[in-house]
């Protein structure tokens, strides 16, 4: 069977490391049509039609329409206007931190509010630190999780590891980190 190409977010990178959270990046349902407040059905988006894990949007273009004159110059007859279709994701991010809903937070949103990962909607995985939206992270963690630079795994894994970092001195902070093992 073929490999199917994951697509990609394209999102922000994120610059800052603090505070340091673990968070998973989510596609959330949201529907105009089929969420109605208290009235809203259980588990609404698995019956939804409108699409709900994307919010559909429409950019006009204008196209002149024009003839050429006797002198060989375009005049504008008239403008013709198209509206281009865009969809893009409805994406959130999770925090997966023991004490957050004692790390049951990303379980909790898959089953009670439907959220789902990027990968179950075909894109590609992105990095775990909280704010940054990199696609394909590149340092992997069994433990600690995915992110696109190593100073977010050490940031995440002196977290889990109980390392209270220095906030004010930064040359101090920087061999904390180092000396994290990972």
């Amino acid at each position: 069977m073929a490999k199917t190409e994951l697509k990609l977010l394209h999102g922000p990178s994120r610059s800052d490391l603090f505070p340091g959270m673990r968070c998973i990046k989510v596609f959330r349902p949201k529907c105009e049509t089929c969420q109605r407040g208290r009235l809203t059905a259980a588990r609404w988006w698995e019956t939804c039609e409108h699409e709900p894990y994307f919010t559909t949007f429409y950019i006009p273009i204008t196209e002149d329409e024009t003839r050429m004159d006797e002198n060989g110059d375009l005049e504008v007859i008239g403008q013709k206007t198209k509206k281009i279709k865009r969809q893009v994701p409805n994406t959130g991010q999770v925090m997966l931190d023991i004490g957050a809903n004692s790390g049951e937070g990303l379980r909790k949103a898959k089953e009670e509010k439907g959220f789902k990962e990027p990968e179950e909607m075909g894109y590609a995985p992105i990095c775990q630190y909280r704010d940054c939206w990199t696609d394909n992270p590149s340092h992997k963690h069994a433990r600690y999780g995915d992110y696109c630079r190593e100073m977010e795994l050490r940031v995440i894994a002196a977290q889990i590891q109980g390392i209270k970092l220095e906030q004010n001195i930064a040359e101090k902070r920087a061999q904390q980190l180092a000396s994290v093992a990972i």
